[in-house]
């Protein structure tokens, strides 16, 4: 798979323009950043048997994911 993608001429006064670029690259599903993680409940993660009481929110949500 090839990702690569020419990145317009950096600007010393305006990022922008890379930051969108490098963006484009890297969300290839187009939906955009994620405004918030879920909140997904201890029981259902055990019901997946996911369940690891050290995970924080994001990395619960990534376990359970996964799983799926």
């Amino acid at each position: 798979m090839d990702i690569t993608a020419p990145l317009p001429p950096v600007g010393a006064d305006d990022p922008t323009p890379v930051v969108d670029a490098a963006r484009a690259v890297l969300d290839l599903s187009g939906l955009g950043p994620i405004e918030r993680v879920p909140l997904i409940p201890e029981a259902v993660r055990r019901r997946h048997r996911v369940f690891v009481p050290a995970d924080h929110r994001f990395k619960a949500a990534a376990r359970f994911m996964q799983a799926l």
